[in-house]
């Protein structure tokens, strides 16, 4: 589902769509892909040997799941682009384990918190991808659970991957995306688009 993380060395928030493996109760793989912010992010940590927070959000506004499959650039605040896509503010509340330092959303239905651990791998897949087919099994980094928090009766979304609700979800906001790079680079063009 989708994953957020605080800039180690910058006041953002990166939020993006992940793969999440169960492994048991205080564990799960963290699968973001090398073209992910969130994947260099947590090679900063690791690189100075520190766990790196991460939570995972399960359940909240489809306009804030839009949001996380926006191309920004790294460094944005994507906290910010999502109360775009929601056109008011994302309600933000202090995580259990780290308080003020890192906050999560208040409305999601179901925040699992914890630290990716430096150094450590799990085997992961095979996983139906947006395009239909399996991603060969791969070695990806370790969540360690630190804390889970929901709303009363919380609903858990999901989705159906390598099927056209995966399509649809990462397409559209996509679509706007490459709208605004084509314009940067083709000025010209902008009164016939």
């Amino acid at each position: 589902m989708t994953c957020a993380m605080k800039g180690l060395n910058g006041d953002f928030y990166d939020i993006t769509f992940t793969k999440n493996k169960f492994h048991d109760p205080k564990h799960m793989s963290f699968s973001a892909h090398k073209h992910h912010h969130l994947e260099a992010m947590a090679c900063e940590y690791e690189e100075k040997n520190l766990r790196a927070p991460v939570i995972v959000i399960l359940g909240h506004h489809p306009a804030f799941y839009l949001s996380s499959c926006a191309m920004t650039a790294m460094g944005n605040n994507d906290y910010m682009t999502a109360s775009a896509f929601l056109k008011e503010s994302l309600r933000v509340t202090p995580s259990t384990t780290w308080g003020d330092k890192f906050m999560v959303p208040a409305d999601a239905e179901v925040i699992i918190e914890g630290e990716i651990l430096p150094g450590v791998r799990q085997s992961q897949n095979p996983f139906g991808e947006i395009l239909g087919y399996a991603q060969p099994k791969m070695d990806v980094p370790v969540i360690e659970v630190t804390a889970i928090t929901h709303r009363r009766g919380g609903i858990v979304e999901d989705f159906w991957p390598g099927h056209m609700d995966h399509w649809n979800l990462g397409s559209i906001p996509k679509e706007g995306s490459t709208y605004n790079v084509i314009k940067k680079m083709f000025p010209a063009s902008r009164e016939s688009i």
